[in-house]
C-alpha cells in the first residue's frame, strides 16, 4: 500500500515538473489585425459594397413612404375593396423591403467572412511560426476571452507575432 502511494505521489510530481516546463503565451488577434493594412482595405470594400444597396433601400423605403402618405389621403374616399388592395401594396413593399435587407445582411457577411479569412490565415500562420521559434506549448487569445487570468509573468507572444508580420 506504501509502495502504491510513493509511486502516485512519484507520477504526480513528475507530471507537475512537465507541466511546468511547457510554456504558455498570450496574443490579442483583434489587436494584431486592427493594426494590419489588409484591414483597412476590407472595411473600404465593404463599405463600398453596402453604398451599393443603400441606393436600393432608400428608394424602396420612399415608395413605401409614398404609398402609405397616399393611402392616408385617400383612405376616406376609398371602397372598402380598394382599401384592401392599397393595404395590399403596402403589405408587398414591406416585405419585399424585409427580404431584400435580410439578403443584403447576409451577402455581405459572406463578403466580409471572405475578405478576412486571407488575413485571419495570415495571422494564424504567424502565431503558429512564432509558437515554433519560441517553444511554446500553447498560445492561447486573449481577444476570444478564453482567458480567464494571465499572471503577469505569462509570456506576451505579441510583439513577436507583429514583428513576424512586419507591424509595430
Amino acid at each position: 500500500m506504501k509502495k502504491t502511494i510513493l509511486t502516485i505521489i512519484a507520477a504526480i510530481a513528475i507530471s507537475s515538473m512537465a507541466f511546468a516546463e511547457e510554456k504558455i503565451a498570450y496574443v490579442n488577434t483583434e489587436a494584431i489585425m486592427q493594426d494590419m493594412s489588409e484591414i483597412k482595405d476590407i472595411q473600404k470594400q465593404l463599405e463600398e459594397e453596402q453604398s451599393k444597396y443603400k441606393t436600393e433601400m432608400e428608394l424602396m423605403e420612399k415608395e413605401y413612404e409614398s404609398k402609405v402618405m397616399a393611402y392616408k389621403e385617400q383612405e376616406a374616399t376609398m371602397s372598402d375593396a380598394m382599401k384592401q388592395t392599397r393595404q395590399g401594396e403596402i403589405a408587398d413593399i414591406e416585405q419585399r423591403y424585409q427580404t431584400f435587407r435580410q439578403q443584403v445582411v447576409s451577402e455581405l457577411q459572406k463578403k466580409h467572412e471572405q475578405l478576412m479569412q486571407p488575413v485571419i490565415d495570415k495571422v494564424k500562420k504567424a502565431i503558429e511560426e512564432v509558437g515554433k521559434e519560441k517553444g511554446y506549448a500553447y498560445i492561447l487569445d486573449e481577444a476570444s476571452q478564453v482567458i480567464l487570468y494571465h499572471s503577469p509573468s505569462a509570456a506576451n507572444a505579441e510583439p513577436a507575432v507583429r514583428l513576424k508580420l512586419g507591424l509595430k
